[in-house]
């Protein structure tokens, strides 16, 4: 087995060294804060549920289950699109108050509402809404879940039962 050289140059040493004494000069707060930070980005880019993130109703950020709800190629293929590109013309009339709960709570509850998809159709969801910070201004974070299976089979129950 070849042994390894690691040696290293004045150089490198010296970049090393300036960089771990940066990275601890750090307090320990902030440290974590930013670890915890890279925890959330990875859980959220990661969650089988649409994450979308918009700002004056404007999407600044999609994880990569919007990108499948909504039929994009790709997360990036969402961002700078309004939010009322895909509401359906019907469930724009729920949209206000829905606002108005969130800048006075904080939180728009769980609904049941249909969205649109980029290619025209539409699905079922449940959409829950969060007011937070993004990068200094206020934002809503949205959960939306497909929720197509749910409303098939209570409609298809509701069907069985009015036949019997």
């Amino acid at each position: 087995m070849a042994e390894r050289d690691y040696r290293r140059t004045k150089a490198e040493l010296i970049a090393e060294l300036d960089s771990l004494r940066r990275y601890t000069a750090r307090p320990a707060a902030t440290r974590a804060a930013e670890e915890g930070d890279d925890l959330n980005r990875l859980l959220v880019k990661n969650l089988p549920d649409a994450v979308r993130i918009t700002c004056d109703g404007i999407i600044v950020y999609a994880n990569d289950a919007a990108a499948i709800l909504f039929r994009a190629g790709s997360p990036e293929q969402l961002i700078g699109r309004t939010v009322d590109e895909f509401i359906p013309a019907r469930d724009r009339a729920r949209q206000p108050d829905r606002q108005r709960m969130l800048l006075a709570t904080g939180l728009a509850p769980r609904d049941e509402q249909q969205r649109l998809r980029l290619d025209g159709s539409r699905v079922d969801v449940e959409v829950l809404s969060i007011g937070i910070a993004w990068q200094g201004r206020p934002a809503q974070l949205d959960l939306i879940r497909d929720i197509t299976d749910r409303v098939q089979a209570r409609l298809a129950l509701s069907e069985s039962e009015a036949r019997f």
